[in-house]
């Protein structure tokens, strides 16, 4: 008859089938890549008609990363305030994304993309927002909308939204009006 196999650890996540005896998940909640990379255990073949024979072998499940984990912007909703007469190519604010998927892979490179064009004012360099041309004349509240997605198979993505508003910048010195001579009457 075939022999039984039974594992010495781990026995509440894999199991082995009777008569096939392949190695299978029992409890796939246990197994994540993000909480432990591998497991190794020992299965004892024991013989059918004699207990007293056995063999054992140590057994390695190395698991792969799958992309489970949306990337996350930590400085969603931030607002700033810049003057009109910011120029072209000036950083404004810098998006705090992170993937907590393996590191250096696809599954956490994450790239950023304005979801709204705006004519033109701002575009995304290396992960911060940056206007593209001069804000002159361009005052006003405008709302970011970022799409940050990883590069996983299948891509994950998340939204964000800035605000970024253009305020007038006062370039008139004040001018004071006062004669330069005052006569008073007695």
């Amino acid at each position: 008859g075939f022999p039984t196999l039974e594992l010495s650890d781990y026995s509440n996540t894999f199991g082995i089938t009777p008569g096939t005896h392949n190695l299978i998940v029992t409890n796939a909640d246990r197994v994540d890549f993000d909480t432990m990379r591998s497991f190794q255990f020992v299965v004892t073949a024991v013989d059918a008609n004699d207990n007293s024979l056995t063999s054992t072998a140590t057994v390695t499940v190395s698991l792969l990363d799958v992309n489970d984990l949306n990337p996350v912007v930590h400085n969603d909703g931030e607002r700033i305030v810049v003057q009109d007469n910011t120029a072209a190519m000036v950083n404004l604010l810098t998006i705090n994304v992170t993937d907590g998927d393996e590191p250096d892979t696809p599954n956490s490179a994450v790239t950023i993309t304005l979801d709204i064009d705006f004519g033109g004012l701002f575009t995304i360099v290396n992960q911060t927002i940056v206007t593209q041309m001069p804000l002159s004349g361009s005052t006003g509240q405008y709302n970011i909308a970022i799409v940050a997605q990883d590069g996983g198979s299948p891509p994950l993505s998340t939204n964000a939204m800035f605000i970024i508003e253009v305020v007038n910048t006062n370039q008139y010195a004040p001018v004071i009006d006062i004669p330069s001579e005052v006569n008073f009457t007695e």
